[in-house]
């Protein structure tokens, strides 16, 4: 079978409706909060462990790209 339609391969010159665009950043930060998930329950964990976990868990949450 063989296709006689033209192939875009430039990914700069797609445009996406706004519903795209939405689309793949709904995905990006379910990718984000999944990953966070298994960092924060590592640090409950590590926080809930000992005095000297939760001193690490507090001098890592309050540094300025963890606020962030």
């Amino acid at each position: 079978m063989n296709s006689q339609r033209p192939v875009n391969l430039d990914l700069r010159t797609i445009k996406l409706p706004i519903t795209g665009v939405t689309s793949f950043l709904h995905r990006v930060s379910g990718i984000i909060l999944f990953l966070g998930l298994g960092i924060m329950l590592y640090a409950l964990g590590k926080s809930l462990g000992s005095e000297e976990g939760f001193a690490e868990v507090k001098a890592c949450l309050t540094s300025p790209l963890a606020k962030f």
